[in-house]
């Protein structure tokens, strides 16, 4: 919810940038909203990901995302992550999907977890 709430400011941000506008009552500012919203949570996801291991939301739970072997994720695995998350929100079932391998997972990873071949682990990892 931390995380929701940060990636909404910052989309009201370049949504106002882009319009001069923060309220999407016309539908051109709609399809600027969507973009807006796409490119904030992915530079959230990505920057957090890749700099701290964690997005502060993560960080406020004392949970943290790094490679199967430790190791802190890289760009490539956290573009990953975040396209088949983001993927999974969006087609139907995604997320009951998702649920179901994490529920069934030994190392009790998602989707995007495991196909961007990372874990969240309790704790600050040795990164």
């Amino acid at each position: 919810m931390i995380d929701a709430w940060l990636t909404g400011a910052i989309a009201t941000l370049i949504l106002f940038a882009m319009t001069g506008e923060t309220s999407p009552a016309n539908p051109e500012v709609q399809e600027q909203l969507f973009i807006s919203v796409l490119v904030a949570s992915a530079s959230f996801q990505l920057f957090f990901l890749m700099r701290l291991s964690a997005t502060p939301g993560k960080m406020l739970l004392n949970i943290y995302v790094s490679d199967v072997f430790g190791q802190p994720v890289r760009p490539a695995s956290a573009a990953v992550r975040y396209a088949v998350f983001l993927l999974s929100q969006m087609v139907f079932f995604g997320l009951l999907i998702s649920g179901i391998f994490v529920v069934t997972d030994p190392m009790r990873q998602a989707l995007h977890d495991r196909l961007a071949g990372t874990l969240v682990v309790r704790g600050r990892p040795m990164l």
